[in-house]
């Protein structure tokens, strides 16, 4: 509900908005929202932050909205604080193509190597084509666990993010893997 809200009331109450950051703490609900009347016309900047349930995980595509609104964003951070294993399977659900012009950074942090993770991440490297700075890092660390087993969840995680990217990033687009 927080996020289907704000996709179709803050532009509205904040047209000149330039920079937005979201944090939810709500389950990932709302469906995909093509073609909303409501935009956020000056919005260059978007921070997105989310504490995610695993039932949530396969509901990443509906943050595509989100770029739908702002179509002259420029830099997108997702914050995900997840508590998941490393796991994609092999399909993972395609959208429609829909340029992203002025996407230049993506910074991803939390990132497990989940399906909808994965799903979002390849959307919006297929569809920025003037993208310069791609950052995944897995950045989730457990309480109490040992550093080999944080170790072997952080490759597995980039091994996901690598594979899927694999002939899908601009040669002239920088990646960072934490």
């Amino acid at each position: 509900m927080a996020l289907e809200f704000a996709l179709t009331s803050l532009p509205n109450l904040l047209p000149s908005v330039q920079n937005l950051i979201l944090h939810s703490f709500l389950s990932l609900e709302i469906p995909l929202i093509q073609g909303s009347s409501s935009k956020f016309s000056q919005l260059k900047y978007l921070q997105l932050s989310f504490f995610m349930l695993p039932e949530d995980l396969n509901n990443l595509l509906c943050l595509v909205s989100f770029l739908s609104a702002a179509p002259f964003i420029e830099k997108l951070e997702i914050n995900f604080t997840i508590y998941a294993l490393s796991h994609c399977s092999e399909l993972i659900q395609r959208l429609p193509q829909c340029t992203h012009s002025y996407m230049k950074e993506l910074s991803i942090t939390g990132f497990a190597g989940c399906t909808g993770q994965v799903e979002f991440l390849v959307y919006i490297v297929e569809n920025s084509p003037y993208l310069e700075v791609l950052t995944i890092d897995r950045a989730d660390h457990q309480i109490g666990s040992d550093e080999e087993y944080e170790r072997r969840i952080r490759f597995k995680a980039l091994d996901i993010a690598r594979i899927h990217l694999d002939g899908r990033v601009s040669q002239n687009t920088k990646i960072v893997m934490m």
